[in-house]
């Protein structure tokens, strides 16, 4: 690549309108209007069945993980797990999880990631 094409590359990674990003094969770069992808991927939540929306904007991971914690620290006092197996088990460093779809290039017209 020369050194315009770098360039070019930097400009369009700075453009918080627009997504560049590998596809899912091969090593070329795929260009993306950031609406067109946000469109895209609620489509791909709304028509699966794989994801259910949460009614509740709150983020229960902390919730979750205080719960899980009070469990295994439960079991421990109790002793039917042993210490080793409560530091193999309990959680740290929990968060929300993320989606973002990746470009097919060898699908026209359906630039993400369409799951089976």
């Amino acid at each position: 690549m020369t050194r315009d094409h770098y360039d070019a590359i930097k400009q369009l990674r700075n453009d918080n309108k627009v997504l560049l990003f590998k596809p899912d094969k091969g090593s070329e770069a795929v260009l993306l209007h950031k609406s067109e992808y946000i469109q895209q991927m609620q489509l791909i939540l709304e028509t699966t069945r794989k994801f259910k929306a949460e009614k509740s904007n709150k983020d229960k991971t902390v919730a979750l993980k205080n719960r899980v914690t009070k469990y295994f620290g439960e079991i421990l006092r109790r002793k039917i797990i042993d210490t080793t197996t409560y530091n193999k088990v309990k959680l740290c460093c929990s968060r929300l999880l993320s989606m973002y779809g990746r470009g097919k290039l060898h699908k026209p017209d359906k630039p993400m990631c369409w799951g089976s």
